[in-house]
């Protein structure tokens, strides 16, 4: 193993971590109201089906080095499934803790919808009984990393209208986006390493690379409206919790 190689190992784990510990936070802060009324039902419906979609996409490249989608390394494969595990946590809170006015959306249910009917039927024409012969780019475990691309676009939005919606973060746990900004940089920069180190596969992973950028520039969103829009006053934290527990914690 070579220097630049062990240091993308680094980096990679590294990057595994953060991203892995950005969820736990948002555990401790639905378990420490006994509320979830802050967090986006429609960013943990997108969340679920994404991480299902990253799981596959990442396990079938590791395994399979001619689907071509870019290299997938061990802590990639690692974080995708436990970024699926957090998520059915969070689900399960969601079930025993009051949702308040909080519920999904048609507009998501729509679009879980329509991911869940078409990308099957397209992975059976294109992969199973090859029906359709497509590109490189377009196979179908592309478009299954693609489906998590879009999810991880559109599943950003409903949270930052919600705290745009009630003129607050609370709820909102921003260690999240902390460690998920500093996990994004990191991932970037490995997928960028690895175009200089590992010469028999010189094409960027379009996911892991999209995905990165696309966390940095949405939790950064999030982060200003933590800190500058919407800066929570230790009072005012007090009286929304005090509210919160007099109305059956609907109100967060």
């Amino acid at each position: 193993m070579t220097f630049l190689q062990a240091l993308s190992t680094l980096i990679g784990w590294t990057y595994f971590a953060v991203w892995s510990i950005s969820f736990y936070p948002q555990i401790y802060e639905n378990w420490r109201l006994k509320n979830v009324n802050g967090l986006s039902v429609d960013y943990v419906g997108l969340n679920i089906t994404g991480y299902i979609c990253l799981c596959i996409y990442s396990t079938a490249g590791y395994l399979d080095k001619s689907l071509d989608v870019g290299t997938i390394h061990l802590e990639d494969l690692a974080f995708a499934y436990h970024g699926l595990f957090c998520t059915l946590i969070i689900i399960g809170q969601m079930i025993f803790y009051p949702l308040g006015d909080n519920k999904l959306s048609k507009f998501i249910i729509a679009i879980l919808v329509i991911l869940w009917t078409l990308t099957p039927i397209y992975f059976l024409l294109t992969q199973t009984f090859d029906v359709i012969d497509v590109s490189v780019n377009y196979n179908a475990y592309r478009i299954i990393g693609y489906d998590k691309l879009l999810i991880s676009f559109i599943k950003y939005i409903p949270q930052v209208y919600w705290n745009y919606k009630r003129k607050k973060t609370i709820g909102w746990n921003i260690w999240v986006s902390l460690l998920d900004i500093t996990g994004g940089i990191l991932s970037v920069i490995q997928t960028i390493m690895d175009q200089f180190i590992y010469d028999d596969n010189n094409e960027i992973n379009p996911v892991k690379f999209a995905l990165g950028l696309l966390t940095i520039g949405f939790d950064s969103i999030l982060i200003f409206q933590h800190y500058f829009l919407y800066p929570p006053k230790k009072d005012t934290q007090v009286m929304d919790y005090v509210t919160m527990k007099d109305n059956g914690l609907d109100d967060i």
